[in-house]
């Protein structure tokens, strides 16, 4: 799985893929507000590495409840940025965890890891920009 415990200065300052984040939707979404932006990026950083522990620890112990709560919580915070790669991989894993089969749950987990590393690039760039 990818670290996304950390995101290095060099990290930061590589620019995301195109359609990682829709920063007119978001800022749309803000009135314009670039500060705001740069501080709900720097809260979503923060908290996403609490988020998706919490999904693994959920996927490890075969918990479904707590995996759906987990992603669905995750899943909006990532709706903040119109990032909707990694919104559809929370989303599935939502679906996963309702469902109560999660045999699909660790691969849907890494295509979440590898889309929230896009997109914490990307939120790198704005919050310490």
């Amino acid at each position: 799985m990818l670290n996304l415990d950390r995101i290095t200065m060099e990290q930061s300052l590589q620019a995301p893929p195109a359609n990682v984040i829709d920063y007119a939707g978001a800022l749309d979404r803000l009135e314009g507000d670039t500060e705001l932006l740069a501080e709900m990026a720097r809260l979503f950083l923060e908290d996403s590495v609490q988020q998706i522990s919490a999904i693994r620890a959920a996927i490890a112990g075969s918990d479904a409840s707590a995996l759906g709560r987990a992603a669905h919580c995750l899943k909006g915070a990532i709706s903040n940025f119109a990032a909707h790669e990694a919104f559809r991989a929370a989303e599935k894993l939502e679906r996963i965890a309702l469902s109560g089969d999660l045999r699909d749950a660790n691969p849907a987990c890494w295509a979440l890891d590898s889309a929230l590393q896009q997109l914490n690039s990307g939120l790198a760039s704005i919050a310490y920009a």
